[in-house]
Formats: C-alpha cells, sequence, structure tokens
C-alpha cells in the first residue's frame, strides 16, 4: 500500500506540455546504396566490408573505411561510391585467395518460399516442420520420384500442402 501511495500517475500529455517537449533533429546521413552480395555497409564504424563465406572456416571479411575517401574536397556521396567500389575490388580479390573453397548458395530449385518446408540435402528430399504450441512438430520427408526438375517441384508442391494442412489443423 506504501508503494502504491508513494507513486504519482503520471501527467497526461496537453498542448502546453507537447510545446515544451525538445524538438528531435534528424541528421542528415547520406543513403548507403544497396550493393553486390558480400559487400555490406557497416553503419556502427562508417565502412563497407567486402567478405566471402568459407567452408567450415566461416567468414572472412576485410573493411575500406569511408573516411579515408573523404579528402580532396569529396562530398560524402563520392567518398561512399570510391570505398563500395574498392571493397567490390577487396571481395574478387578474396574469392581470388580462396578459389574452389568458397562456400555458394543452395540452388534456386532447392529453395522454398514457404516457412517450414526446407530442403534436406543429404536426404534429397524435402523436410516439414511447423511449431505448433510453442512446440516443434515434424511433417515428414517428402522425395522426389527422380532427380529431373519436375519431379523435385512436385515434391515440393506436395511438402507445401502437407505444412499448410499441418498449420490448418493444428495437428500433424
Amino acid at each position: 500500500k506504501l508503494k502504491a501511495a508513494a507513486r504519482k500517475p503520471k501527467p497526461k500529455a496537453t498542448a502546453a506540455t507537447v510545446a515544451r517537449r525538445p524538438k528531435t533533429v534528424k541528421l542528415s546521413t547520406p543513403r548507403v546504396p544497396k550493393g553486390e552480395r558480400g559487400v555490406c555497409f557497416d553503419k556502427a564504424n562508417n565502412s563497407y566490408k567486402a567478405y566471402v563465406d568459407i567452408g567450415a572456416k566461416g567468414r572472412t571479411a576485410r573493411s575500406v573505411s569511408v573516411s579515408a575517401y573523404r579528402r580532396k574536397g569529396r562530398t560524402e556521396q563520392e567518398a561512399m561510391k570510391l570505398a563500395k567500389k574498392k571493397a567490390e575490388k577487396l571481395r574478387a580479390e578474396l574469392l581470388r585467395e580462396f578459389k574452389g573453397k568458397v562456400r555458394t548458395r543452395c540452388s534456386a530449385q532447392f529453395q522454398s518460399s514457404v516457412p517450414g518446408v526446407s530442403w534436406h540435402k543429404k536426404d534429397f528430399a524435402w523436410a516439414v516442420r511447423v511449431t505448433i504450441a510453442s512446440k516443434q512438430q515434424f511433417g515428414g520427408l517428402f522425395y522426389p520420384k527422380n532427380k529431373t526438375k519436375a519431379e523435385v517441384r512436385k515434391a515440393l508442391q506436395k511438402a507445401i500442402a502437407r505444412c499448410r494442412q499441418m498449420r490448418k489443423t493444428g495437428r500433424p
């Protein structure tokens, strides 16, 4: 009871209190242009990072600071473009350095746009896993009859149908 009595209710915002609040000013920062895969902008360090994913080792990255390119009266946008070009060159060097060891993404043939349906490379099948009532339920593996694109797509459609049925009914 003492704690409840000690608390004061918060005053409601009125036109007078809103007018007294300091306005937040957004600093104009240049837009970061979208880049190619393997090159990203690090806002914390104001630099571009060039990276490659390498087998079991993980990721190797090198960074290029934008501030190094601001000299000689260049604008922020020009400095960012130059730093991005340098980062893209660095990524090309990294790819040459780790030739044959770089991990690549799964081909589009083996990617599902439906959450809960994923490709099992080891089993060469589509797997269905859905979370129902905070528990992950396994819906099964869907194997293509052979390794053609058409059969893989048919197996994917069956897996998607199973996934939707599990979500609709709420049970495996």
